[in-house]
């Protein structure tokens, strides 16, 4: 499943907020209810090295920070993926 994310939304120890728009409009669109442990693909308009409109996509884990949910994500998944058009 892929959830929108805000690289700006990081917290100090490298994990994302899932409370930016994107995500609960996403999260909203699928029906999901996240929890603890799920495996989801964070993911974002950025553009890739050659200036084409791309998805910025890392694998990561959501864990529950007090009553806030947040992502791990996986360093070693970090990719682009070019847009072929504006649906994810």
């Amino acid at each position: 499943m892929r959830l929108y994310f805000d690289t700006n939304s990081a917290t100090e120890d490298g994990r994302y907020w899932l409370s930016c728009a994107g995500t609960l409009k996403d999260r909203e669109r699928l029906g999901v209810e996240l929890r603890a442990g799920m495996l989801v693909t964070l993911y974002m308009d950025d553009p890739d090295d050659d200036g084409h409109p791309a998805w910025l996509l890392v694998d990561a884990i959501v864990e529950l920070d007090g009553e806030h949910f947040v992502a791990r994500a996986d360093e070693r998944t970090w990719r682009h993926e070019r847009r072929r058009d504006s649906a994810v």
